[in-house]
């Protein structure tokens, strides 16, 4: 008896945790969903393949050491037509709005390129933030 209570308690614990990440990953999804929909006059919905053929026709840059996981368009003059920032996602002033489980790898995806991008800076040594 004192086995399957132990697993019972276990599986009530695993259960709560799943269900409390699940929660987190929901309200992270919906803020990305809500500010693409309040913030863009026009947005679509996509998957990670539209995402990575859109993020391909841009030349990415990183606009200053306090926005470490965003990036924008690198052109001379703004405001900037296209940007990855804030949970936003931009594509020449279009929002685009991903199905969650796109939105979580455009985000990793999204944080190797700015990592690849600041060390790239940090090895330039007449960069200027």
């Amino acid at each position: 008896m004192m086995i399957q209570d132990i697993f019972l308690i276990a599986s009530l614990n695993m259960g709560q945790v799943i269900i409390l990440c699940l929660i987190i990953i929901y309200a992270e999804w919906s803020v990305h969903a809500e500010l693409t929909r309040e913030t863009c006059k026009e947005y679509g919905w996509g998957n990670f393949n539209k995402f990575i053929n859109e993020f391909n026709k841009y030349k990415w840059k990183t606009r200053n050491p306090n926005f470490k996981n965003s990036l924008f368009e690198d052109k001379e003059f703004k405001p900037y037509n296209s940007e990855i920032h804030a949970g936003l996602i931009i594509f020449n002033g279009i929002g685009m709005t991903l199905w969650p489980i796109s939105y979580f790898r455009a985000m990793i995806f999204v944080r190797r390129k700015c990592r690849e991008i600041n060390n790239n800076h940090s090895k330039d040594k007449n960069y200027k933030w």
